[in-house]
C-alpha cells in the first residue's frame, strides 16, 4: 500500500473531527477572550496537522467490524482532546513553544484541566448511540489514560534525569525506566484509544486483546522516535522540525531521553567529556546544541533507536495477524512502518548527508 493513500486516510478522518473540536472551544471565545487564546495554543497547532489519534480509532473501529465511523467520532474526539491536555500540561513543566513566564505555565495548566472536562464532554455524546453502560467505559478509558500520561511526567520530572544517569549504567535497568515512561505517557493512551474503538465495534475479547495491545506497542515505538525529535535544529526545515516542543527542550531541562542515554553511555570518552561540559556549564547556544546533534549522528544514535523501535513495530504488527487481511489492517501495518522512516529520523539522515557524517547505513 503507497504512503499517499494512508495520508490521505489521515487527513480525511482528521478533516471529521478538526470542527468538532473547534466547536467545543468556540463558546470560550465570548466567555473571554484571554482565555480562548491560552486554550488555542495548542489546538492551533493541532488543527493544522494531521491527526494520529483519531486516524488509530478509526481503524481500530473498523478493523473489529464498526460500520459507519462517524457514529463514533465524539469519541474519537474526547482522545484527541486528551492528547492535547497533556500537550498543555507538558508545557507548563518545560520551556517549551515559547512557555517561558510562571503566568503562561499557570494559564497552560488551566488550559489543560478544561480540555480534559472537555474530552469527558464530548465523550457524553456517545451515550444517546451506545447506552450508559459504553459511555462509562469511554469515561473510565479517558482516565486511565490520563492517569498513566502523569506517571509519565513523574518518570520525566523525577526519574529519568540527567544528572543521575550514575544510577543507569546497566542499560537494562535504564532501558526498563524508559520503556516504562513511554509506556505510560505513549503506550497506554494509544492502547486504550485502540480498544474503545473496537469496544464499540462490538469486537469479541480476542480482537480487543489484540487491537490494545496493537495500540501500546506502537504508542511506545512512537514514542521513542520522536524522543529524537528534540534534537532537530530549528532552522533545518519547517517540514522536519518538532510540531508542538521546542528544539533541544529535553536536553536542556535534564531529561534522560534514549538519545542522550545512548551518547553518554556508549560514546567515545571524547564525545561524553564534550557532552558533560556542555551540560555542566549549560552552554545552550545554537552552536553547542547543534554540536550534540552531530555527535548523535557521529555514534549512530539514530541507528540504535530505529533498532529498539523495530522490534515493537514487529510486535505491534503480529497482533494484527488475529484479523484477516484487509485494507485496514494494510493502514494499520503503514502506520507502523512509517515511525521507522518518519520525519525526524529523515531530519537526521539529511543532516548526515549535508555534513557529510557517518556511514548511516541503517537511517
Amino acid at each position: 500500500m503507497r504512503r499517499e493513500e494512508y495520508f490521505n486516510f489521515l487527513q480525511n478522518t482528521s478533516e471529521s473531527v478538526k470542527p468538532i473540536i473547534k466547536n467545543y472551544l468556540e463558546p470560550f471565545r465570548d466567555i473571554n477572550k484571554e482565555l480562548y487564546d491560552i486554550l488555542m495554543v495548542f489546538v492551533r497547532s493541532r488543527l493544522s496537522s494531521r491527526l494520529q489519534k483519531p486516524a488509530l480509532f478509526r481503524l481500530a473501529y473498523e478493523i473489529c467490524g464498526g460500520k459507519d465511523w462517524r457514529k463514533v467520532i465524539p469519541a474519537a474526539v474526547a482522545f484527541e482532546l486528551i492528547n492535547i491536555s497533556s500537550y498543555q500540561a507538558n508545557s507548563a513543566f518545560d520551556d517549551k513553544l515559547g512557555i517561558l513566564t510562571k503566568p503562561q505555565k499557570d494559564s497552560q495548566f488551566i488550559a489543560s484541566m478544561i480540555s480534559r472536562e472537555l474530552s469527558f464532554k464530548a465523550a457524553s455524546a456517545i451515550e444517546e448511540t451506545f447506552g450508559e453502560q459504553l459511555a462509562t467505559r469511554l469515561y473510565s478509558s479517558l482516565s486511565t489514560s490520563n492517569y498513566y500520561i502523569y506517571l509519565a511526567q513523574h518518570y520525566d520530572l523525577n526519574v529519568l534525569k540527567t544528572d543521575e544517569i550514575e544510577n543507569y549504567n546497566d542499560e537494562t535497568i535504564f532501558f526498563r525506566d524508559y520503556r516504562n515512561r513511554c509506556f505510560y505517557g505513549s503506550g497506554i493512551i494509544n492502547g486504550q484509544c485502540a480498544y474503545m474503538a473496537g469496544l464499540l465495534a462490538q469486537g469479541n475479547d480476542e480482537q480487543l486483546t489484540a487491537i490494545r495491545e496493537f495500540g501500546e506497542q506502537y504508542g511506545i515505538a512512537l514514542q521513542m522516535i520522536n524522543d529524537l525529535g528534540d534534537y532537530i535544529p530549528n532552522n533545518l526545515d519547517p517540514h522536519l522540525q518538532r510540531t508542538f516542543q521546542d528544539q533541544y527542550s529535553d536536553f536542556k531541562n535534564g531529561r534522560l531521553t534514549l538519545p542522550l542515554y545512548h551518547l553518554l553511555k556508549f560514546g567515545t570518552s571524547e564525545t561524553v567529556n564534550m557532552v558533560r561540559a556542555i551540560i555542566k556549564e549549560k552552554t545552550f547556544d545554537d552552536e553547542s546544541l547543534f554540536k550534540i546533534t552531530k555527535l548523535l549522528i557521529e555514534e549512530e544514535t539514530p541507528n540504535y533507536i530505529k533498532h529498539k523501535a523495530k522490534h515493537l513495530v514487529y510486535e505491534a504488527q503480529r497482533h494484527l495477524d488475529f484479523f484477516e487481511d484487509s485494507n485496514i489492517s494494510a493502514l494499520l501495518k503503514l502506520m507502523t512502518s512509517i515511525i521507522l522512516t518518519n520525519k525526524y529520523l529523515a531530519a537526521f539522515r539529511k543532516i548526515a548527508l549535508t555534513d557529510k557524517i557517518g556511514s548511516y547505513q541503517y537511517i
